[in-house]
């Protein structure tokens, strides 16, 4: 998800007035670190930084909603999808292996022994 890209659109109706008469906002500790920015009239939220599943992979938003007569509070729940942005990496460019294999009625079972005495089982 990128920066500016909207997440969510709240709304809340108020019979006692028109909807362009209700705002939105956070409350003073309902948007960690500012991740988030709310439009006061739409309830348009977009993300103001960067999401990182290893970081954080919850928000929890608290909201008010204010005909500036009553003021009504609401959570959302944001939750953030791992996905890989950290592909794996080898430390050489090559390895060096021993290989032993033993054949036993028809199965083929081989064992790769890495030098760093790791083992690693394949079946054929």
């Amino acid at each position: 998800m990128q920066i500016g890209q909207e997440v969510y659109v709240v709304s809340a109706l108020d019979p006692d007035s028109t909807p362009e008469q209700v705002t939105f906002d956070f409350t003073p500790t309902g948007n960690p670190e500012s991740t988030f920015i709310i439009d006061r009239y739409s309830g348009r939220i977009t993300l103001n930084k960067a999401l990182d599943h290893e970081i954080e992979d919850m928000y929890v938003l608290n909201l008010i909603a204010n005909d500036s007569v009553h003021a009504v509070r609401g959570d959302l729940h944001v939750s953030v999808i791992d996905e890989n942005d950290n592909p794996p990496v080898f430390k050489a460019s090559t390895y060096e292996v021993c290989l032993l294999c033993v054949i036993i009625l028809g199965l083929s079972t081989c064992t790769f022994i890495p030098k760093i005495l790791t083992s690693y089982s394949v079946k054929f």
